[in-house]
């Protein structure tokens, strides 16, 4: 694929890992703004290539999802694509993260609704 893909990654006040949004960009593109926004549940299994990259945009590796969203993007020849989540917690397995927030994770400063986000 001809697409560069760029996340926010951050890690939280609890020590969770997080991603605050996730860019898919057609390679060369001179575009600033997304063409298509995605909003998902939680940021699954991508992450950065760069593990200690904190609190900037990096180059991420991309998981099985993300790959179908270039393939659409691809076909509709759209350049720009941004991906938010209900909940920036990086957890790949649904139950563990729907756990977190259950037990753990009673705050929402993880959530694009927590105040911090407007």
């Amino acid at each position: 694929m001809d697409f560069d893909v760029n996340g926010f990654f951050y890690t939280d006040n609890f020590g969770d890992d997080c991603r605050k949004y996730l860019n898919i960009t057609r390679k060369a593109t001179t575009l600033m703004s997304p063409q298509l926004m995605i909003v998902m549940m939680n940021p699954g299994s991508s992450v950065p290539i760069d593990e200690t990259a904190n609190n900037i945009l990096t180059p991420t590796l991309y998981d099985p999802t993300q790959l179908q969203i270039m393939k659409i993007m691809d076909r509709k020849e759209i350049d720009f694509a941004r991906i938010i989540n209900l909940s920036d917690l990086r957890e790949s397995k649904s139950s563990k993260f729907y756990s977190k927030i259950r037990n753990s994770r009673k705050d929402n400063q993880h959530s694009i609704f927590h105040e911090s986000r407007m």
